[in-house]
């Protein structure tokens, strides 16, 4: 499970009380260490939005209070999770984006209520809907199945189960114009004839051998 998943069925009550006194039953080691780490990576985001210098600045404080070596990769993942975790700003989901737009919209609207521009008030709240829509759909996008591939020498075409041929017997068929024969009698018109042809790269017309003294 990750930290993420781990916090998302805790009461917010428990993250908020850990954020202020650093000190919680409810939150296993790991993730406390991880929560203490993205809060340092929120603070160095929000002074400098450029990451890698945020990170370089992260990796100091790290080592700094807790002793602790740390990549500086690790110390940009840090800052990718603070940014997601905290709907500060994202690079890394465009869920969150929306959201952060959603929230935006609806202060405005708040603001155009109180102001009496009820017109203004309904573009916004309804501009946040479609935001919400969108960052349903990114989140829905989010869970999806990603294929991994695999890449082996030690695999073959016959692990993959498809059949070896003889490259002489293609080359007999070739030869013989079985290939051509074979495009050429499909049912289909004849530039779909001609490029298959080329792709195959066989002669547009069949040919002889012509023999000479």
């Amino acid at each position: 499970m990750t930290h993420f998943e781990i916090l998302s069925k805790l009461d917010p009550a428990i993250i908020s009380h850990f954020l202020e006194t650093g000190e919680s039953e409810g939150i296993p080691p790991e993730t406390q260490q991880w929560l203490q780490e993205i809060s340092m990576a929120y603070q160095e985001y929000d002074k400098n939005r450029n990451i890698s210098k945020a990170a370089e600045s992260l990796k100091v404080r790290i080592v700094a209070k807790f002793k602790k070596k740390i990549s500086l990769r690790t110390c940009q993942e840090r800052i990718y999770s603070a940014i997601e975790y905290f709907h500060v700003d994202n690079v890394v989901s465009d869920k969150v984006w929306y959201i952060d737009f959603a929230n935006k919209y609806e202060e405005d609207a708040e603001k155009a209520i109180q102001a009496e521009d009820f017109r203004a008030a309904y573009m916004f709240r309804k501009a946040a809907e479609e935001c919400r829509e969108k960052s349903s759909i990114a989140a829905s996008l989010d869970t999806g199945f990603v294929p991994v591939f695999l890449l082996s020498p030690n695999i073959s075409i016959i692990n993959l189960g498809f059949e070896q041929k003889s490259l002489k017997e293609i080359a007999r068929k070739d030869n013989e114009g079985y290939y051509l024969n074979l495009i050429n009698s499909l049912p289909v018109d004849e530039p779909e004839k001609k490029r298959l042809r080329i792709d195959a790269d066989l002669p547009d017309t069949p040919y002889e051998v012509i023999e000479s003294d």
